[in-house]
């Protein structure tokens, strides 16, 4: 395996398949990053929407997420 890299850093198309390689495991790495940042959004907004639709007495019966829902609930109403 050794002899393998040391053949594709001497010679230049080797270098250049090297290059290639490199690139694309970047790009295919860059896309997955960006598509779990958007799913995670996704999740976080539909969250949103969860909490902005509960009543306050819904929003009483989960006293353990009462203060950052509220919290969260008066950022949404005050971004309308």
């Amino acid at each position: 395996m050794l002899f393998n890299i040391h053949n594709m850093l001497v010679s230049q198309h080797g270098q250049q398949k090297l290059r290639e390689t490199l690139k694309y495991n970047f790009i295919e790495l860059h896309n997955a990053i960006i598509e779990d940042m958007m799913d995670r959004i996704k999740h976080v907004f539909s969250l949103v929407r969860s909490i902005d639709n509960l009543s306050q007495e819904e929003l009483d019966d989960y006293e353990d997420f009462s203060i950052p829902c509220n919290a969260l609930k008066k950022c949404i109403d005050s971004t309308y």
